[in-house]
C-alpha cells in the first residue's frame, strides 16, 4: 500500500476545506446515522456526505438547497460493462492486510464519519476478519442500494 498517497487523502479536509473556507469539520459531531451534515459558518455553507450515500442523495440535496433537484442518474455501472462478471469476482476476493486496514479505519477521518460499528463492518469486509457479532449486518446497511 502506499501510506504518503492515504494520508494525503486523510489530511483532506485540513489541508484542503479549513483554508479555502474556514470550516474544521472536526469541531462538530458528525451524525455517522445519517451520512450527511451541513456545516455553516459566515462565509460558506458546506454539505458533506459520505459515498454511501450518493444513492440517496437527491433528497439531501433538496433540503440543502431548499428546492426541487431533478431525477439525479447514475449512468455508470460496472454491473452493465463488458467485464462485470470479472470486476465482481475481483471486489468479492479482494482483502486488505489487516495492519493497513486497521490504520486506515483507526484515522481521525474514519473515527470522525464513521461509528464503531461502522468501523468494524468494513474492517471485516476488507480483511475478512470478524470479530463482533452483527458487524455483516451493518455493513449489509452502509452498502444496501435503494
Amino acid at each position: 500500500m502506499r501510506p504518503r498517497l492515504c494520508a494525503q487523502f486523510q489530511d483532506w479536509f485540513e489541508k484542503e476545506l479549513q483554508p479555502a473556507l474556514g470550516l474544521n469539520v472536526y469541531k462538530t459531531p458528525f451524525p455517522t446515522g445519517h451520512g450527511y451534515h451541513n456545516y455553516q459558518d459566515s462565509l460558506a455553507r458546506v454539505l458533506l456526505y459520505r459515498f454511501e450515500q450518493l444513492p440517496r442523495l437527491g433528497p439531501i440535496l433538496e433540503r440543502f438547497l431548499g428546492c426541487k433537484v431533478p431525477e439525479l442518474v447514475n449512468r455508470n455501472f460496472g454491473t452493465c460493462k463488458e467485464y462485470a462478471k470479472v470486476y465482481q469476482e475481483a471486489r468479492d476476493s479482494l482483502t486488505l492486510p489487516p495492519a493497513f486496514v486497521d490504520r486506515m479505519l483507526n484515522s481521525r477521518l474514519m473515527r470522525h464519519f464513521y461509528s464503531e460499528a461502522d468501523r468494524e463492518a468494513l474492517k471485516q469486509k476488507w480483511t475478512g476478519i470478524t470479530h463482533e457479532c452483527g458487524s455483516q449486518d451493518r455493513l449489509n446497511s452502509l452498502l444496501k442500494p435503494v
